[in-house]
């Protein structure tokens, strides 16, 4: 009787380490949704320097865009002033991801709807694009 209740012990806790596992990839994949799609630069600090809306709109104007894309296979692409670098991101957890791109991580945090990423000391701030247009 006792190496009965001992086996369903063993047994159950196996079950449970299963479904505990099955949990942290699935949450893995919800994590991964808050982050994927295109987003434009909306904000940028550098130094003491913080661009306005307007510097921003100018500089897009002239066709000097920042996109960040995070695609749901988890390539990434970040194209800015006509430079483009592609890479990796993986979700840490509902808030932060790693990037990885030409051999360099980093994190991203999104906060209040906005994906910041800071890079040399400067920190751009991105907001979700309207639809998806062309693949870049």
């Amino acid at each position: 009787m006792k190496a009965t209740k001992k086996i369903i012990a063993v047994l159950v806790c196996a079950f449970a380490l299963c479904f505990a596992l099955v949990g942290c990839d699935s949450g893995a994949e919800q994590y991964k949704k808050n982050f994927q799609g295109d987003w434009e630069l909306a904000g940028l600090t550098e130094g003491d320097t913080t661009y306005s809306e307007s510097d921003i709109s100018m500089l897009k104007a002239w066709g000097m865009e920042v996109k960040l894309s995070l695609n749901e296979d988890e390539t990434m692409v970040l194209e800015y002033f006509g430079e483009t670098a592609e890479g990796n991101w993986e979700p840490k957890d509902a808030t932060t991801f790693k990037m990885t791109a030409m051999g360099d991580s980093i994190d991203g945090k999104l906060a209040d709807g906005m994906i910041s990423i800071e890079v040399e000391g400067a920190e751009m701030k991105f907001k979700k694009m309207e639809s998806r247009g062309e693949r870049y």
